[in-house]
């Protein structure tokens, strides 16, 4: 659901600057909610504006915006430690899993 612009500079900022762990404790929650948004419109509205504003933040954090978004950081203050915190509890998730048989 974001644009093409947002998703690239949310893919750049997650491969340069964070930390694989923390990248290991989003898919842990992640790649069940993607699958839960598929089912469901009502999971897809609540995550939306959550992504949403935290891809204009990471967007505008690598110069490709003017403008940053309050919600956005907000979102991040407190979405990237919890990953943090979860990814020192797991490996690696595959998320290629979710395009198999989508």
């Amino acid at each position: 659901m974001l644009s093409r612009e947002l998703w690239r500079a949310d893919m750049e900022y997650t491969l340069k600057h964070l930390p694989q762990s923390m990248v290991n404790g989003y898919h842990l929650w992640a790649i069940p909610y993607v699958r839960l948004m598929r089912k469901s419109p009502l999971a897809e509205k609540v995550m939306y504006p959550i992504a949403y504003h935290r891809a204009r933040e990471i967007a505008y954090q690598l110069g490709y915006l003017e403008k940053g978004s309050i919600r956005g950081k907000i979102c991040r203050a407190i979405l990237e430690p919890i990953c943090l915190f979860l990814g020192m509890f797991t490996t690696e998730k595959k998320y290629q899993e979710l395009w198999r048989n989508a």
